[in-house]
């Protein structure tokens, strides 16, 4: 077995050919539609969103939603069953016919307290406050680590790597944050990103291969994993995810950088069946050590005009990296990058 394919360490069970005007195809869909009716965010939260127009995107409210209203955790030890862990495959697959949706790729726990309560308007002053609440009405626990990346965590040397990045990122900034070297933790963090956004899209290339196997059998194209890596990698830089510290980067310019990457999905959006993009960013003020989680979106409205793509960068999150214990903190992160990446990989695997 080749090095790649220990890295995955995965069992795929067998899985029919897609049939797209035969019965198991429409059943596919129907039972696609069913999985999301369960979805999270609770409606109370959707609506304290403004403005009101960004309700409608789903992967940007739940991003939101779990950074401030979500007990992020490594592990779920009470959780059900993974279902559907490679449901991000389907939707890969299907492309156009479904609309992809980050509330199907992540596990939560089975018992959880609803709280349908609203808590006032979604802005970047109340986000930095929300933490208060959340404590003391914590809503449910939610696993950083994507369905597709944990339903075989027992055999599964990927899973193990990243529990050992969760390790080193917290002692990273454990370390650091005591001595208020910040632009250490900035530099140490920036290089750990780097392999491990490697790792993770390894990890899902390698079982996106065997789910092509099992599912277009007939198909004799072989994925090229190390080209379609570094196309993954690349397009991840360019477009949907960045790490900028304020003694190279002022909060200005970090606006202005993520704005340039919304302009480079307005294409890819317009040409396409969907009515959002969102990419992801992280400002580290070094100076205070206070850590910002920001998106940039764009959107296509339904009017016909020339102005149809709009273009948006809004703040999810802030951290004081001093007033959080390590382990929240690098959970908040770890999960902002699984999602941008998950944001990457569904948008671009079938252009690799």
């Amino acid at each position: 077995m080749s090095k790649d394919k220990k890295l995955a360490s995965i069992r795929l069970q067998s899985v029919e050919p897609f049939i797209e005007n035969g019965a198991e195809f429409q059943h596919l869909k129907i039972q696609i539609m069913q999985q999301k009716t369960n979805n999270l965010p609770l409606e109370g939260f959707i609506s304290s969103i403004y403005p009101p127009m960004f309700r409608d995107h789903r992967d940007y409210v739940f991003v939101l939603y779990c950074l401030n209203q979500v007990d992020l955790i490594t592990d779920l030890h009470c959780s059900t069953k993974c279902h559907y862990p490679l449901q991000i495959f389907k939707d890969c697959q299907l492309n156009s016919l479904v609309q992809k949706d980050f509330t199907d790729y992540f596990q939560f726990n089975s018992h959880r307290e609803i709280d349908d309560r609203d808590d006032g308007d979604t802005t970047l002053v109340n986000v930095a406050n929300m933490r208060a609440s959340s404590q003391k009405n914590c809503l449910l626990k939610m696993s950083i680590i994507p369905r597709v990346c944990s339903f075989d965590k027992h055999n599964s040397k990927t899973y193990k790597l990243v529990l050992e990045y969760v390790n080193r990122f917290e002692t990273i900034l454990s370390k650091y944050c005591l001595e208020k070297d910040f632009p250490k933790i900035f530099f140490n963090w920036s290089k750990l990103i780097e392999s491990f956004t490697e790792l993770i899209f390894r990890d899902l290339l390698i079982k996106w291969q065997q789910w092509l196997k099992l599912t277009q059998p007939d198909n004799t194209d072989e994925l090229s994993i190390p080209t379609v890596l570094r196309e993954l990698v690349t397009k991840l830089a360019q477009k949907y995810f960045t790490f900028q510290n304020s003694n190279n980067t002022s909060i200005d310019d970090f606006t202005a950088l993520l704005l340039n990457k919304n302009s480079l999905s307005l294409l890819d959006l317009s040409s396409k069946a969907q009515k959002f993009n969102l990419n992801f960013g992280l400002w580290l003020d070094c100076q205070n050590g206070i850590l910002i989680f920001t998106n940039g979106i764009v959107r296509m409205t339904d009017e016909i005009t020339d102005e149809r793509l709009k273009s948006f960068v809004r703040p999810a999150h802030v951290l004081v990296l001093e007033d959080h214990p390590s382990n929240e903190i690098v959970n908040k992160l770890m999960f902002f990058i699984f999602s941008a990446i998950l944001q990457c990989f569904t948008n671009e695997i079938l252009e690799c």
